[in-house]
């Protein structure tokens, strides 16, 4: 909740610095025990200027997620007791821990911890609410016009090409096991609704179209790969 509180309050700093009317972060309630939260919502209540502005109200969230995230991976990691994979592999068959394909922020992370050889990271609950954070952000970064990467990519393509990148992230997330968010991520594009700032004649300037290099990368090091038939028929 933390994770996503920052990550919602990126939003609600990015809002304020350009002027734009927007509301408090409220959180979704989820499943007690399980998951506490299925995300949070900051309304926009204003328009926005410019492409500038569109680009900075959708990325500073991931962004301040992304580095409340990196600290509870740290802080994960500095819990973690590492253990042979042999004994990980027979624990995973009985059932006494669970194994979660990792994102590659993770295993960059496990560079720096790991004590050498063939060990795997056990993490205490702090590794899962590491992990749920990338997983916010992967998905967040997305270019679906329900995501902050829907306004991030629209504030530098046209609408056109900003549904095809849509429905491209639909087949992407039913691709890589993401099945019931992908279906109600196409559900909602049936209507979609487009969200121009009030200047579309002036372009994205030079130095965020740059940066979109980085909002790829920071999509591709924390997105998970979730297990997936699909995938598997790919592979044959």
């Amino acid at each position: 909740m933390t994770i996503i509180g920052i990550h919602e309050l990126g939003h609600k700093i990015s809002a304020r610095h350009d002027s734009i009317a927007s509301s408090l972060p409220y959180f979704i309630p989820g499943i007690p025990g399980l998951i506490p939260t299925f995300g949070a919502v900051i309304f926009q209540r204003g328009p926005v200027r410019n492409r500038d502005d569109l680009f900075d109200l959708g990325v500073s969230g991931p962004v301040a997620g992304f580095l409340a995230g990196l600290v509870v991976i740290w802080i994960a990691f500095s819990q973690a007791q590492w253990v042979e994979r042999s004994v990980i592999m027979r624990l995973a068959e009985e059932g006494a821990v669970a194994m979660l394909p990792s994102p590659l922020v993770f295993q960059l992370m496990g560079l720096l911890f790991s004590p050498g050889g063939d060990v795997v990271p056990v993490f205490p609950a702090v590794g899962f609410a590491a992990w749920l954070g990338m997983v916010v952000t992967s998905l967040n970064l997305l270019p679906a016009w329900q995501l902050d990467g829907g306004r991030i990519f629209r504030s530098l393509t046209s609408f056109r090409t900003y549904r095809i990148l849509s429905f491209a992230t639909v087949l992407l997330l039913f691709v890589t096991g993401y099945y019931y968010f992908s279906l109600m991520l196409l559900l909602f594009m049936m209507n979609p609704i487009d969200f121009p700032p009030l200047d579309m004649v002036s372009p994205l300037s030079r130095m965020r179209r740059v940066a979109m290099i980085g909002v790829v990368a920071l999509a591709v090091v924390t997105f998970v790969v979730l297990p997936s038939p699909l995938l598997n028929l790919l592979r044959i």
